[in-house]
């Protein structure tokens, strides 16, 4: 049989923390206290959600059991077998799938990812003339029960797409951005504010001078008719 995996171009993805406030994990390596840091001797240290929940729940399990499921053999000290260790550890489970123990908060998802999508496709290897060829090549003759198809496998790995697809965030809407719009918000309102006191007292000033030149009218009025008398 032959048997092809496509894997399409890597998909590299970018997020930002704009508040420092662990949104996203920095770090491309597993924490101290992962209990998979040390898998194949560091070979396998990168930071991944899956490997962070899952020493999460081992880590809560041996901390209120003393001891893990099973799946953690030889990452964790102990493993439960007896049945009220078994009672706590599901106990355990059940909480981490309600999210009671705070893994999710402690597994973000990593700052800077990268992906492969792939696709696997299996066929017959050769035909039945190469099959020939290649029996009377590696078979043993003094097996006659020898099958090629089980005894040949060819794994052929490529790219399908020969391109890179980067997706980045940024930050749209940083602090200096927000200074910059109370800036020009209070600018705005202060400008208006000031136009307006101005239009007000200009107007106070104009009430005044129409009431001061009507109060000289009508004095001049009262003088000129106590001269007629």
């Amino acid at each position: 049989r032959s048997k092809v995996q496509e894997v399409q171009g890597p998909e590299s993805i970018t997020r930002v923390d704009p508040f420092k406030n662990g949104s996203c994990h920095a770090s491309l390596t597993l924490s101290t206290r992962n209990i998979y840091r040390n898998y194949l001797n560091g070979a396998a240290n990168k930071y991944t959600v899956k490997a962070c929940l899952e020493s999460c729940l081992a880590r809560a399990q041996f901390s209120k059991c003393k001891c893990s499921d099973a799946k953690y053999a030889g990452y964790v000290e102990r493993l439960c077998n007896e049945p009220d260790e078994l009672t706590c550890m599901n106990s355990v489970r059940s909480s981490f799938k309600n999210n009671r123990l705070g893994c999710t908060e402690q597994c973000p998802q990593p700052c800077e990812h990268h992906s492969y999508r792939y696709t696997i496709m299996t066929s017959t290897l050769t035909t039945k003339a190469k099959e020939t060829k290649k029996k009377d090549k590696f078979a043993n003759k003094k097996d006659p029960s020898f099958d090629f198809d089980d005894n040949f496998l060819r794994v052929k790995i490529f790219y399908d797409e020969l391109n890179l697809e980067k997706v980045v965030q940024s930050t749209y809407y940083d602090l200096q951005t927000l200074l910059g719009d109370i800036g020009g918000q209070m600018g705005l309102w202060i400008g208006i504010s000031v136009i307006s006191v101005a239009e007000f007292g200009d107007l106070l000033i104009s009430l005044c001078i129409v009431a001061t030149r009507k109060s000289r009218d009508r004095k001049k009025t009262k003088t000129s008719e106590m001269e007629m008398h």
